[in-house]
């Protein structure tokens, strides 16, 4: 009798179906949080966690720049 693999990676392939529904949703609402998009997900039955989509996004290399929440200020440094 052989033992059966431990461990490992058992939910990836449920986020790689949903591959070009995820990029494109990052890519149309780029200020989606991850908490926010997991939430969205699980809306059409997809159990995933922050870390698992943080995961899936440096496979895909997605990456996200933080942006300014205020205008920088229009009289320079103080």
């Amino acid at each position: 009798m052989a033992a059966k693999p431990q461990g490992g990676d058992r939910r990836s392939q449920h986020l790689e179906a949903q591959a070009a529904f995820i990029v494109k949703l990052r890519l149309d609402r780029p200020t989606l949080t991850l908490s926010e998009l997991r939430a969205l997900l699980a809306e059409r039955g997809i159990a995933t966690s922050e870390s698992g989509l943080s995961r899936f996004f440096r496979r895909h290399a997605v990456t996200h720049k933080k942006t300014r929440s205020t205008p920088p200020s229009s009289s320079g440094r103080t």
